[in-house]
């Protein structure tokens, strides 16, 4: 195995798949060990979501406090007041595990995802799917997918979806995104989220200023965003991973992006230089 290689779930990575496990693993990881002594309150900026604190004392947990971290930065005393007895702590689970997932499908390329309810007088409701017609890559029209009444939808996805962010000729597109979005809040639809859809232009290093400017745009919104479909193409892996590492700082560090999904991971695809797993 080349020294330039590393395994992560029998999948071997190349230096833009490393670097993005350095990065989320060990650069920006949200476990922080700290000492008492210089004090039980200190100031935390990182990811939005549910945090635990836990006291060890003698190499043995004694206590367990929880916190919510927002956009803000937060100050957070800790509690040590307790008997000194240990307390068990739940297990660990590693957020790099391999997890197999089933979906349900019809047929290949069609998932469900996501719930959507009708208003009913009856109280009596059959739950349902229904799937929309078929959509091909790149084609962004408005699917429909409605129920009938008394029924419940569990097969449909509120999710919307715009075009590359790095792509300059498409400031307009993005704000006629914004406005689309917001419409569609007023009228209490149930729009889960936003998808920004984050093919970057092949061989060109990305602009972290031109891609927070487009996604402050949708974040007026103050709906949730997706990064979908991101891939990026260089020859070289040394500017794959940085490139890479531009466009995921951008990411990871906006308040209003809830996740990323990769267009693609590994090598052999009819595209290659994009992914993050070393072609054999």
């Amino acid at each position: 195995m080349s020294a330039e290689l590393s395994l992560l779930n029998y999948l071997l990575l190349d230096k833009a798949g490393q670097r993005f496990v350095q990065l989320t693993k060990n650069e920006w990881s949200t476990h922080v060990n700290r000492s008492l002594s210089s004090g039980t309150s200190f100031n935390i900026r990182g990811f939005q979501g549910d945090y635990d604190v836990i006291v060890w004392y003698k190499d043995k947990p004694i206590k367990k406090q929880t916190f919510h971290l927002g956009q803000a930065d937060q100050t957070v005393t800790v509690d040590i007041a307790g008997d000194g007895h240990e307390i068990q702590l739940p297990p660990k689970n590693d957020p790099f595990a391999a997890v197999p997932v089933n979906h349900e499908t019809t047929s290949t390329g069609l998932w469900t995802m996501g719930q959507a309810t009708s208003t009913s007088s009856n109280n009596q409701l059959t739950c349902t799917t229904r799937w929309s017609a078929a959509s091909e890559v790149g084609d962004d029209k408005t699917i429909e997918v409605g129920c009938n009444g008394d029924e419940v939808l569990t097969g449909c996805s509120s999710l919307l979806k715009v075009g590359s962010l790095q792509n300059s000729f498409l400031e307009t597109l993005f704000q006629a995104y914004l406005s689309q979005i917001q419409q569609f809040k007023a009228a209490n639809v149930g729009l889960g989220g936003v998808g920004v859809q984050s093919h970057m232009p092949s061989n060109i290093r990305p602009s972290p200023t031109l891609l927070k400017h487009r996604l402050d745009i949708l974040a007026q919104a103050g709906v949730p965003m997706w990064a979908t479909e991101l891939d990026l193409m260089a020859h070289d892996d040394n500017s794959r991973a940085d490139w890479y590492e531009i466009i995921w700082r951008v990411f990871f560090s906006h308040p209003g992006v809830d996740g990323i999904i990769f267009w693609g991971i590994w090598d052999h695809d009819k595209s290659p230089d994009y992914g993050l797993q070393e072609h054999l």
